[in-house]
């Protein structure tokens, strides 16, 4: 495998470095690296994580760029709380898919929250109308200028936007990622894709409490069988354990 398949990777990091952005390996991505020393067969896409106060950061970056990515910020929906994803727009790309994980450090710990994603019976109801909602603010956001009755409909769909939203926060719970932020405040260098990449010092103790005991194991069904549940990385909590997130919806936009 030639290192210029890795070339879209290669141009993201360049892009992360080059603004002095602190960044780690994660999730499968830091799995296949230092177990494995390489990307696994059925992977599609390559997880990264940075802190939060540097997304806005790289976003621009990002955009001061050529105009050969498809950027989606929070599963296109309007506010930046946990994800942004990068696609290339060339397949041949391994991987032409990349998932920037977004933490916040609170006391001692580094939190990731999905936020659209709700848990509980309640919970389900509220996703489909939060979904639901969210496509069709962001389809009268783009054409609310052309006339009156379609600035009148994006107000109430952007109201009931924001009452879903307040609901969410004030009395929902979501599953979270939440490590020791030591595991990603003390960071080694690590070979991988012909490169080198940074991963947690404590790769070990972060992957045990990522994927469990038994991480030293190739298990391609573990996501799929619902086993992530049982990790300690993934923990149901309340909304209010992060603070509320800031709606933009300039990001419909992107």
């Amino acid at each position: 495998m030639t290192s210029n398949k890795y070339s879209f990777l290669y141009d993201i990091l360049d892009l992360i470095e080059k603004k002095r952005i602190t960044y780690w390996l994660e999730g499968g991505t830091a799995l296949a690296a230092y177990r494995d020393g390489k990307i696994f067969l059925w992977e599609h896409d390559f997880d990264i994580g940075i802190w939060k106060e540097d997304a806005i950061k790289l976003l621009k970056q990002i955009n001061k760029s050529e105009k050969k990515y498809k950027i989606v910020i929070q599963k296109n929906f309007p506010y930046l709380d946990n994800i942004i994803q990068i696609y290339s727009l060339q397949k041949e790309f391994i991987p032409n898919q990349i998932d920037i994980y977004i933490y916040t450090k609170k006391n001692e710990y580094a939190y990731m929250r999905w936020f659209h994603t709700p848990e509980g019976f309640i919970g389900k109801i509220f996703r489909y109308l939060f979904f639901f909602n969210n496509k069709y603010l962001k389809k009268f956001y783009k054409i609310r200028k052309d006339n009156l009755l379609f600035r009148l409909i994006f107000f109430i769909l952007s109201l009931c936007f924001r009452l879903l939203i307040t609901f969410n926060y004030n009395f929902l719970s979501a599953r979270y990622h939440s490590f020791p932020k030591i595991y990603f405040e003390n960071l080694q260098s690590i070979s991988f894709c012909n490169r080198e990449m940074f991963i947690s010092s404590e790769a070990e103790s972060f992957l045990k409490h990522r994927y469990g005991e038994n991480w030293k194991t190739p298990d391609d069904n573990f996501n799929q069988s619902g086993k992530w549940k049982t990790s300690l990385a993934r923990p149901i909590l309340s909304m209010k354990d992060l603070p509320q997130i800031n709606i933009e919806l300039k990001y419909y936009e992107k």
